[in-house]
């Protein structure tokens, strides 16, 4: 596989090396993907009996005569969510709750567990906002404008519902003559000519209201998705399987370091072992540093003291990056002092603070190294 190889194909190629690897151990593990793990052939993949696979991942939308959007639908009619709070940590978290159901497809029983999270709540009361702010906006422009005739007054508001079809917000609409006389300049005289009438149309709009079934689609769109699993519910709450979704996120995270350019770029192997072996090196590497961050962040969660002071700027944190922390231990030096002697230096004061509480967090000890 290759970096065009497609995550469905990808799936397919994974599913079936967990079997041939795990084998009789099927049941100990639990496969967790996004939603391009789930189609009809590989669901049927996940389920062959004998040879089933658990697995957690996202319904898409499109997935078995849209089984996900109806399961949302009845979960608004339900309205018996369940608040189970926030999920990770971070200035961004935002809180879920969830409804359960249980559904058959293709004679397999499987879980759907609707998500709705304040985040999609707020993305969607935000896009709600947006447009109505876009249409009496655009509303305003149009009434500005004059036609000549009625019927070009009409063809405009045409043009008009043609270009905010997709807005979520109805509009009314009123043509409005507008007759404006105009006298003959100078002395009228005696026999004075008429006035001049012109007449101009206007179109006079103005919001009524909401599409209330367009804005139901996007509402459900917008605040819910389904995490489809077939776990058993007596193995896992709704709760945990979404936690145990969510967490895929971590590994995701470490992985976009092997597609940055200074390592999928610039090396050249020549045989297929070679590149077996330096993949193997850089998983390895990820773990490794994946160990690191976990190793200190679980350091300063367990002290009963304030966060230590190693973030940028000198500034308190309580979950530093591996970034954070290896930046920080490359301000030191390494330097040979005789023979077979060395010691550890660092470029300040502050510096050596920093790597010393970093070295502790990790339960590393360099005392004979350092200056004495």
């Amino acid at each position: 596989m290759n970096g065009n190889t497609s995550d469905t194909e990808w799936n397919e190629k994974a599913i079936k090396l967990v079997k041939g690897t795990f084998g009789e151990r099927l049941a100990s593990i639990t496969y967790i993907a996004d939603s391009k793990l789930i189609n009809l052939p590989l669901f049927q993949q996940l389920m062959e009996p004998g040879k089933r696979v658990r697995f957690i991942s996202r319904c898409p939308a499109n997935f078995y005569n849209k089984i996900a959007g109806k399961v949302i639908k009845q979960a608004y009619q339900d309205d018996q969510w369940i608040d189970v709070g926030k999920i990770g940590s971070g200035k961004k978290t935002c809180t879920y709750e969830l409804q359960e159901y249980h559904r058959t497809i293709e004679g397999n029983d499987v879980w759907l567990i609707v998500v709705r999270s304040s985040a999609g709540k707020e993305r969607y009361d935000h896009k709600l906002h947006k447009q109505q702010i876009e249409l009496e906006k655009s509303i305003n422009e149009l009434s500005k404008k004059t036609f000549v005739c009625e019927a070009d007054a009409k063809k405009e508001w045409e043009r008009f519902e043609k270009s905010h079809k997709k807005n979520l917000y109805k509009a009314a609409v009123e043509f409005k003559e507008i007759k404006t006389e105009k006298r003959p300049v100078g002395n009228p005289g005696k026999n004075p000519k008429p006035p001049q009438v012109k007449v101009t149309w206007q179109v006079c709009a103005q919001i009524i209201g909401i599409n209330e079934t367009r804005a139901e689609e996007l509402r459900n769109g917008g605040e819910c998705f389904v995490v489809i699993t077939n776990v058993e519910q007596s193995e896992l709450t709704g709760e945990q399987v979404l936690r145990q979704y969510k967490d895929q996120s971590i590994v995701e995270i470490q992985f976009k370091l092997l597609k940055e350019p200074a390592i999928a770029s610039a090396i050249f192997l020549k045989t297929p072992g070679r590149i077996d072996a330096l993949m193997m090196l850089l998983h390895v590497s990820l773990l490794i540093r994946a160990l690191i961050q976990y190793k200190v962040r679980k350091s300063i969660s367990e002290s009963k003291e304030e966060a230590p002071k190693i973030g940028w700027n000198n500034s308190r944190t309580e979950k530093p990056t591996l970034n954070l922390i290896l930046e920080s231990l490359q301000h030191t030096t390494f330097e040979k002092v005789g023979e077979n002697n060395y010691r550890y230096g660092f470029y300040s004061d502050r510096e050596r603070d920093r790597v010393m509480t970093i070295l502790s967090l990790l339960d590393i000890t360099i005392d004979g190294l350092l200056d004495p």
